[in-house]
């Protein structure tokens, strides 16, 4: 298996997602690829998993702009889109990719949130704690409900 930098390449990455994932990501690239980096998982030469790792506030994370910058500002990188090719899952590529990820800087810290509340034992196993929910009221008028991310950490000064 091969761990490799995309940044450059965006598009392999790209062409993995899910269209509702690549036109949340896509459009904004030119914005973000100066401040961010694009890592993937290959196995046997075919991309099996990759993520973006931010530095910035990004698009995903303006609607809980203050609780990014707080953990930007703290040193923390925001790892968003990770994202496992579907037919490729339960194999182990996720942990493998933030495995991987925490050997290129052991020092440095990372922030994540998710959507599907079931995903947070993936992330409890692979290091990260659960720091907070956060309800994003303003999605009762759209779509009749609140909806609500949670904000997990991985602190490496304490791993």
């Amino acid at each position: 298996m091969e761990f490799i930098e995309l940044t450059a390449t965006p598009d392999l990455f790209f062409d993995i997602l899910p269209s509702d994932w690549r036109s949340g990501l896509e459009p904004h690239w030119d914005e973000y690829k100066e401040s961010s980096k694009i890592y993937g998982l290959f196995d046997e030469g075919e991309l099996v998993c990759g993520g973006v790792v931010f530095s910035k506030v990004t698009e995903d994370t303006i609607f809980y702009e203050e609780i990014a910058e707080k953990w930007l500002k703290r040193g923390f990188l925001y790892i968003g889109y990770l994202y496992v090719v579907e037919s490729r899952r339960g194999r182990g590529y996720g942990s493998r990719w933030l495995n991987e990820l925490f050997k290129i800087d052991p020092g440095q810290s990372y922030w994540l949130s998710i959507e599907e509340y079931e995903l947070k034992d993936f992330y409890l196993r692979n290091g990260f704690q659960l720091v907070e929910g956060v309800e994003m009221k303003f999605f009762e008028q759209i779509a009749g409900e609140i909806w609500k991310e949670w904000i997990l950490v991985r602190d490496a000064s304490q791993s």
